[in-house]
């Protein structure tokens, strides 16, 4: 998040006039839309005005702009939808009073914002960024979100294993607010202890089996270790079918797809490539970086491209109903493995 500054000074009363809140990561810019309510209206609701901009008339913006606030220390006016959407947007006059509310030193109203992104050739826009008053919430890299995750647990006076929370952040599917709920529960289910553990996090959180076994099958998969590689894609299609009846069930060949995908630029990139530089590449923690690397070298250029190349067509062929996914990854197992003559059964 930028603008940290100014966020900070909204605690001692220093209130900007305006401000844009943008980003992919909806979980921060509901935590950052409730830090303004916080620290500007004092629990006043009668300051504050929410809309959508598609509801701003500019004349009565204007006027609830140069309204005194009632108990607040500020009136704080929220416009989501403010930008980057076809048809429900802020106006051009809008935009001009928006950039007249960012001159004003001592007005009576904090103006917020929020769309996914905004549009930075707009000059109100060029001009907030540049005045520090842009607050960006873009997706978490996985660093970020394992840092996250420890900061977050040290609320309730816990910390947590490492693979602990790899496996929550895996099962919540990289989602902050998932976490965060998980995390509550986690907390209460441990009760006096101080630690989340693995053990923890797989007796709580539903899709945790799912993730664990997720783990384990890329490790064999790196490993070149065959019949561990079918038992556990047996083992997840199992699993799918127990926790998710009824609902979207995690896509396992597109995971397939993306763990190969991963192989294959560890092999392209090899050693000589700083990890740092790797981790950021792979989108993945930097102690799992010699994993991908160690895998990669079990395998040739060809045969991870080949790999590749067969999920995609095994995933277009179950999408339309020509091969059962399950049946369809034992063969690319097959394929996958062809080192050994014995499983030579079938092909895509």
């Amino acid at each position: 998040m930028v603008a940290l500054k100014a966020i900070e000074d909204i605690k001692t009363g220093k209130i900007a006039p305006v401000f844009l809140l943008s980003g992919e990561e909806t979980y921060l810019i509901d935590q950052a839309v409730a830090y303004f309510k916080e620290h500007i209206l004092n629990g006043s609701e009668f300051d504050l005005h929410q809309l959508s901009a598609s509801e701003v008339e500019v004349s009565e913006l204007s006027s609830n702009l140069r309204t005194p606030p009632f108990l607040a220390k500020k009136r704080l006016i929220i416009i989501s939808s403010a930008d980057k959407q076809e048809t429900d947007k802020l106006d051009e006059e809008a935009w001009g009073l928006v950039s007249e509310q960012a001159d004003e030193r001592e007005g009576y109203s904090c103006l917020l914002l929020v769309a996914p992104s905004f549009d930075k050739r707009r000059k109100a826009i060029a001009k907030l960024s540049k005045m520090g008053l842009h607050i960006h919430c873009p997706r978490l890299s996985p660093q970020q979100l394992e840092d996250w995750v420890i900061k977050d647990v040290k609320r309730y006076g816990k910390r947590i294993e490492p693979k602990a929370s790899l496996l929550l952040i895996d099962a919540c599917e990289n989602s902050l607010a998932k976490m965060a709920g998980e995390l509550v529960k986690l907390s209460l289910y441990v009760g006096e202890r101080e630690e989340i553990g693995e053990e923890d996090v797989l007796e709580v959180v539903e899709a945790s089996h799912l993730a664990l076994l997720v783990f384990d099958l890329n490790k064999y998969i790196n490993l070149r270790k065959i019949s561990m590689a079918m038992k556990l894609i047996r083992a997840l299609f199992f699993l799918k079918a127990q926790y998710f009846r009824g609902d979207p069930a995690p896509p396992i060949i597109s995971i397939m797809g993306q763990h190969i995908k991963k192989l294959l630029l560890a092999k392209e990139l090899g050693r000589a490539t700083a990890k740092g530089i790797l981790a950021s590449k792979l989108a993945v923690p930097p102690y799992y970086v010699n994993d991908y690397i160690s895998g990669a070298e079990n395998y040739t250029l060809a045969e991870l491209k080949r790999a590749l190349s067969l999920l995609v067509r095994l995933d277009y062929l179950s999408k339309i109903g020509r091969v059962e996914a399950e049946y369809g990854l034992m063969l690319w197992i097959t394929e996958l493995f062809l080192t050994d003559t014995r499983l030579k059964v079938g092909t895509l």
